[in-house]
């Protein structure tokens, strides 16, 4: 996203956020003590958009374009694709799991052991990966994620 592109975004968010004193409001919460004079400049292009305080005024906003378009971005490398989560991906590694865990409950068997742990590290990693697609999907819509 070019300078520019990212001072009318930002912009966008302060008019969003209820103008430019709710928008300082917003960012000091978050980030500390600024002046709308410092806003004013990163609006008209002059001064780097800081990521701490767009995301302050995405929340204030609750609209995320500096979030969604980074999303975005990971999803075109790769590194974040929506694909990840599937029920039957899970299904699967889960009921090899069990399956392992089944035959491992009563064996001194190294190698039945070793199955099981590694169907069950298998299972947690699929569940690990799942959870964090959820979370960055909760946070491209805006979603604050809870415990």
């Amino acid at each position: 996203m070019n300078k520019l592109l990212m001072a009318q975004i930002f912009g966008d968010l302060i008019e969003q956020a209820g103008g430019f004193d709710a928008a300082t409001a917003a960012i000091e919460a978050r980030c500390g003590s600024i002046s709308q004079g410092t806003l004013t400049k990163i609006q008209k292009g002059q001064l780097e958009v800081p990521l701490r305080w767009a995301w302050a005024l995405e929340d204030a906003a609750k609209n995320m374009p500096f979030t969604r378009n980074r999303n975005r971005r990971l999803e075109s490398t790769g590194q974040l694709t929506s694909d990840r989560v599937c029920h039957l991906v899970t299904l699967k590694e889960s009921t090899e799991a069990v399956t392992a865990q089944a035959a491992a409950e009563n064996s001194d068997d190294p190698e039945v052991l070793r199955r099981a742990l590694k169907e069950t590290l298998d299972v947690r990693a699929k569940c690990d990966a799942d959870v964090a697609c959820y979370q960055a999907k909760l946070a491209a819509l805006g979603v604050e994620v809870g415990d």
